[in-house]
């Protein structure tokens, strides 16, 4: 793999972190899981996130919070959907 694409990996891999994180810090912090929105913010932190990092997943995470605790939300399916998503490099 050359220079240019393991550079262009790690750098899709630190976005899916940085998304994971955010869309988990509304979520958490919806339901009122402060250990939760503290771990997802630790998260952001390691990472290294500065606001333009952030915004545009907060964002889309913000606006997509359910109407009641029992809904069934867009935000919590794409969360389940990044915890999917493999973003450490293979041992």
């Amino acid at each position: 793999m050359s220079d240019e694409n393991h550079e262009d990996l790690e750098a899709t891999r630190r976005t899916l972190r940085i998304e994971r994180a955010a869309t988990a810090v509304v979520l958490h912090g919806y339901r009122g899981d402060k250990a939760g929105v503290a771990h997802a913010a630790d998260a952001l932190f390691a990472e290294g996130a500065d606001i333009a990092d952030v915004v545009v997943p907060l964002a889309w995470a913000l606006a997509r919070l359910p109407r009641g605790l029992d809904e069934p939300t867009e935000l919590l399916d794409r969360l389940a959907a990044l915890h999917c998503i493999g973003d450490r490099p293979p041992q």
